[in-house]
């Protein structure tokens, strides 16, 4: 037996490269899926499962799976997209959120939870446990200076702040301006 020689379900081949030339698998995703992502030589031939995006599968089962977190979810849970054949998005509305939360504040979804929890669950602000809109999650407040992430807002707080362009000063009035002329509620 060389030394390059592997042996896989009771058969001897010479090289890995023959291994792969025989089970139809490109050779340099197979050496990755070892190398870096600690695949066992049967995973690392398998092909890569395709997920579905057949309109009519879709219908029989009201169920599409998200291709970011690969779980089969009621198809409600997919924006719609008239540029897929399906169309719906491919990524459910939790992971569209997530990757647009990474992409734009650098914040994962970790680092979310960690906030969250940090703040007892609700807005930084008001304290209020749910989120409000249309979302189901807090949005990530940040100063749009530096870009740091100050803390996660109701979606109240967080166009309040907007709306007063985040100026302490504004907001300082705005308070003694409530104060003075009455809070009714």
């Amino acid at each position: 037996m060389s030394r390059y020689a592997i042996e896989f379900e009771g058969v001897t081949y010479s090289s890995r490269k023959e291994l792969c030339e025989v089970f139809g698998v490109n050779y340099a995703m197979f050496q990755t899926r070892i190398n870096q992502h600690g695949f066992s030589i049967a995973d690392a031939l398998r092909k890569p499962k395709q997920f579905s995006h057949d309109p009519e599968e879709q219908k029989r089962t009201g169920k599409k799976r998200c291709s970011a977190c690969k779980k089969a979810k009621p198809l409600a849970e997919f924006s719609k997209n008239k540029n897929h054949r399906d169309g719906l998005n491919y990524r459910c509305f939790a992971c569209k959120r997530t990757g647009a939360r990474k992409y734009l504040y650098g914040v994962t979804q970790q680092q979310y939870d960690h906030y969250l929890k940090q703040q007892g669950g609700g807005c930084k602000l008001c304290g209020t446990k749910k989120p409000g809109g249309n979302g189901k999650a807090f949005h990530v407040d940040h100063c749009h200076k530096t870009n740091v992430v100050r803390g996660l807002l109701c979606v109240n707080c967080n166009v309040a702040l907007g709306k007063f362009k985040d100026d302490p000063e504004v907001l300082r009035l705005a308070a003694t301006y409530v104060e003075t002329m009455g809070f009714n509620l």
